[in-house]
């Protein structure tokens, strides 16, 4: 399947249109496999940061998000212009603690001046607040900003109010926008886990569609109780072998 046209006319923005004008048998055969939509992330930028971000970013309080999903495998792949312009503070150097020491003062040390926020505000816990992430994952996306710098937390406190913060921004979040209701919590700590910033923190994101990992993992357990008549994740509690050992 191909869409004609100049380079220009096939960003992945244009593509309702470019699938709109496909011939008949095309669309068809594109809807079969393939479902998609395109969303609009806000933010809001505090205005010691407005020059900044748009120095960087453009014009960024507004952003088009693409989603596209393949219905057979189920995978899925979300673009966003603005994740390329991304600071990153990736470095190469055996001396971690270093190189955290050295980054301090960065953006998200002081997060209510320097990180934008959700449309509909933050929330604040113990140990960490939400920020609006600038360059958005999906169309409802947070950063849970550390209050420790250090990406290295061993505390379970802190942890526990990671996820609550989480799990409040969820509820926020659903109440902005009803259709979000396929949460996604992520912790990527430091540049091989795809981080571009070593301060400490995690992602939320929540989306109308659920992603892949949910949907494939539903589909091992709808495909799991037709087969054995029980609950895949409830047999999984079962004591291993070590524990009976």
């Amino acid at each position: 399947m191909t869409f004609s046209g100049s380079l220009k006319d096939k960003s992945i923005a244009r593509l309702p249109k470019l699938v709109e004008n496909l011939p008949e048998d095309k669309k068809v055969l594109f809807h079969r496999m393939f479902r998609f939509y395109t969303e609009t992330g806000r933010l809001k930028l505090p205005e010691t940061m407005r020059d900044w971000a748009i120095s960087k970013f453009g014009e960024c309080e507004e952003q088009q998000i693409v989603r596209v999903s393949n219905k057979m495998t189920p995978e899925s792949t979300l673009f966003n212009e603005l994740r390329a312009k991304r600071p990153i503070e990736a470095k190469t150097s055996e001396d971690i603690e270093k190189l955290v020491e050295e980054s301090k003062g960065d953006p998200f040390c002081n997060p209510h001046e320097r990180t934008p926020s959700d449309i509909f505000g933050r929330i604040e816990g113990r140990h960490c607040i939400t920020a609006s992430n600038i360059a958005k994952y999906d169309y409802l996306h947070a950063v849970i900003v550390f209050k420790d710098h250090t990406p290295f937390v061993y505390d379970e406190g802190k942890i526990a109010d990671y996820l609550d913060v989480a799990f409040k921004w969820f509820k926020r979040a659903k109440e902005y926008d009803s259709s979000a209701k396929y949460p996604f919590f992520m912790w990527n700590c430091l540049w091989r886990a795809g981080a571009s910033i070593i301060h400490g923190h995690a992602q939320a994101l929540i989306s109308k569609e659920p992603y892949s990992t949910y949907e494939f993992y539903e589909g091992v357990r709808k495909d799991y109780t037709e087969k054995y008549g029980s609950d895949y994740f409830e047999d999984t509690l079962v004591p291993t072998i070590c524990e009976v050992v």
